[in-house]
């Protein structure tokens, strides 16, 4: 792919994002602005980050924050939030 499709695609792919998460009344992560906590990411099992198309990202005091692809998830919110044993935000 040639390098103006490439940069043409991320746009598109950027307004989505911000358009989803504007609809949701949440922030758009940018991840690549964020110091990923590794060892967050690394507690949970590749195959369930992937599948859930989230990625929890940072921790805040007792909240989890976390990146996903749909944040009507309610489901996967509630998964995250068993699994640890904290609140998640999105």
């Amino acid at each position: 792919m040639a390098k103006k499709d490439r940069n043409a695609v991320l746009a598109s792919e950027e307004r989505d994002v911000r358009s989803l998460a504007e609809r949701h009344g949440l922030p758009a992560a940018d991840l690549s602005l964020e110091k990923l906590d590794r060892e967050l990411i690394h507690s949970f099992p590749p195959e369930f980050l992937f599948r859930a198309n989230v990625v929890p990202f940072r921790r805040e005091g007792e909240e989890i924050c976390l990146a996903m692809a749909d944040p009507s998830d309610i489901e996967t919110v509630d998964a995250v939030e068993s699994f640890l044993g904290r609140r998640v935000r999105v």
